[in-house]
Formats: structure tokens, C-alpha cells, sequence
């Protein structure tokens, strides 16, 4: 209900600061006529219900389409849907980062986060054979029977970190080359469901070669497993398994200069972008900055 408003005129500046509160706490309980914020208690019984109706068949409209579009959802074990999309478009993920800033192997504060991101990545593996011994089979996988695994494989088959040389020792306290300006960096592509890669013709593997930006520089770098630089077919495919690992290759960079490797996979069914930068979508290949304290 409205209320009209009553002449200033003539009124003091104080005096209509008093009348408009004097209004305002009309407004919102008049005694005299019994309302609040100008409706009786029949008017905010009719508005209250038809809010609460309204809302009720809103929060039921919502709940019947949210109930049809998970009806429409795969079971897991199903896995999901349009894969084509992603399969044969791999994002190579590097651990610890793709950039290394501020670099100094005689500064343990410069690289110190760096071990730290590298030893939460790696417990992943080591928990196969540790924690989660029983969820996954107990032998490493064959990295060398190019054939992915069987369909009634029911647990994933382990990886052996020992075949990362220099990258990897089971022992407290190692810096994965960057104590002595030789830093690793791990890679392993990421998880498309039931996406088995084809090796190029003669290996077992998706082939990973990395090179530098500057030519003079390649001898510095390396790649393991070296027998077999790149990821195993036997561990493929992903069939939506809660702890299935991705096989892990490492690159070993033996230079505290400013250095920009560039690593690629190579595969059949592998395809690439033409950056390497992941921030622009790249896929099939990616670069690895080391930039050294100034």
C-alpha cells in the first residue's frame, strides 16, 4: 500500500529528516491499520504462496531435467562418448613445469619446489608396488610385446621407474639432477578412453625425440628409457580404471645455460600442432624452457 507523501514546505532541514523517519517506520509497521511494509496479514499470506508454488515447480522442473540428462550419461565402465575428438591428439604433460625459472644447482631454495612437485608425481608409481600393490598385477609391464593390453585384463600391469636411469633412485634425498645441473623432466601423455597409439613401423613404443632449439646443444640431452625412448603400447588403453598410470619417460638436460628443448611423439595415430606451447593448445609435442639465475 502506498503512502502519500506530505509537504515539505516551510519545514527546517532537520524537521525533514525527522518526518521521513517517522514515515519509513510507518512503512514498515502501521499500527493503526495493522500492516507491514504496507500489506495486512491476508496480502503477504497470498504472495507467500504464490512464491513458495512457484518455486516449488521451478526446484521440480529443474530436478526432472537434471534426472533425464543423467539418464543420458554411460555407465563408467562404458566409458565416455566422442572420443574421436581427443584420441591421436596427446598433451604432453612435463613434471616438474615447462618452464624452470631462476635456475642455480648450487641454490637448493631455486629447484627445492621443483623436487618436491617431482616426488608427488613419482609416488604415484612407487605406491604399485607399495600401498596399492593389490590393485594393480604384480609384474612390470612388458615394454617390448607392442601389443596393448587384453580386454580382460582386469588389473594394469606396473611401472618400473629403474628403467629411467640417471632420473630416478629409490633413495631419501635425491634431486633428480639438479644438484648437479643436470635436471630431468618426466613426460607421459594424457588419459583418452580406450585410445590404444600405434608405434611407428618396428618398435613397441610411441617414440619421444627431444632436441634443442639451438642444434649445438642436442648431445646434452637425453632421453629414457634409452634403450626404448618413449611410452610402452602394453600399457594401453585407459578403460576408466581409478589408479591406472600412464607410462613416464624422462629427459635429462646436462646444461645450467638458457636452454629450449623441444620434445615430440611420434606415432601412427599420433598427431601434432605446430606450437609447442601449451598455453596455445599444443598437442604431440611440447617445449621445455631452463632459464638460469641472472
Amino acid at each position: 500500500m502506498a503512502y502519500a507523501q506530505k509537504s515539505t514546505e516551510g519545514m527546517t532541514r532537520w524537521e525533514v529528516i525527522v518526518q521521513n523517519a517517522n514515515d519509513f517506520k510507518t512503512f514498515l509497521y502501521n499500527k493503526e491499520k495493522g500492516e507491514v511494509m504496507g500489506r495486512n496479514g491476508q496480502s503477504w499470506a497470498k504472495i507467500g504462496l504464490f512464491f513458495l508454488v512457484f518455486y516449488l515447480c521451478l526446484a521440480g522442473f529443474f530436478a526432472a531435467m537434471l534426472s533425464i540428462f543423467l539418464s543420458t550419461l554411460p555407465d563408467r565402465a562404458d566409458g565416455p562418448k566422442l572420443t574421436q575428438y581427443i584420441a591421436g591428439k596427446p598433451v604432453l604433460n612435463p613434471v616438474p613445469s615447462n618452464k624452470i625459472e631462476g635456475y642455480d644447482p648450487n641454490k637448493a631454495s631455486s629447484y627445492s619446489s621443483h623436487v618436491s612437485d617431482i616426488n608427488s608425481f613419482l609416488n604415484q608409481y612407487v605406491r604399485q608396488g607399495g600401498a596399492n600393490k593389490d590393485q594393480f598385477a604384480p609384474d612390470f609391464c612388458n615394454g617390448t610385446s607392442g601389443e596393448p593390453r587384453p580386454k580382460d585384463a582386469k588389473k594394469q600391469c606396473r611401472f618400473d621407474l629403474t628403467n629411467l636411469g640417471p632420473c630416478y633412485k629409490n633413495e631419501t634425498g635425491f634431486k633428480y639432477g639438479f644438484d648437479t645441473g643436470s635436471p630431468c623432466f618426466f613426460l607421459r601423455m594424457n588419459k583418452v578412453f580406450n585410445f590404444v597409439p600405434e608405434p611407428n613401423s618396428g618398435l613397441s613404443y610411441i617414440k619421444v625425440e627431444c632436441d634443442a632449439k639451438d642444434s649445438s646443444k642436442n648431445n646434452l640431452i637425453k632421453v629414457y628409457p634409452e634403450e626404448n625412448p618413449g611410452w610402452p603400447v602394453s600399457f594401453y588403453p585407459y578403460r576408466m580404471e581409478d589408479n591406472w598410470l600412464a607410462p613416464v619417460i624422462a629427459v635429462q638436460v646436462n646444461t645450467t645455460s638458457t636452454t629450449e628443448v623441444r620434445c615430440r611423439a611420434l606415432g601412427k595415430n599420433i598427431q601434432q600442432t605446430d606450437s609447442y606451447l601449451l598455453k596455445r593448445g599444443a598437442y604431440g609435442r611440447v617445449r621445455i624452457e631452463i632459464n638460469p639465475v641472472d
